[in-house]
């Protein structure tokens, strides 16, 4: 019980450093980043990705579902 009340604030303290280390500073922002990477393909090639992914995250789903699965 002690630990689900101690381990959030080290744990957020953590991501804290990382977002200050990690986080783009000047005149560079996250957002703009982002952007400069989802423009770097069309909306074609990100439908097509999705989809792929979508459908191979179903069959390993079902898959790794299908070996638990009581007999």
């Amino acid at each position: 019980m002690a630990a689900a009340i101690t381990m959030p604030i080290p744990i957020t303290l953590a991501e804290a450093t990382m977002a200050v280390i990690i986080l783009p500073t000047g005149d560079r922002s996250l957002l703009n980043l982002i952007r400069s990477h989802l423009s770097s393909r069309n909306a074609g090639s990100w439908a097509w990705q999705i989809a792929v992914s979508a459908v191979a995250y179903l069959l390993l789903y079902s898959f790794f579902g299908m070996l638990i699965y009581p007999s």
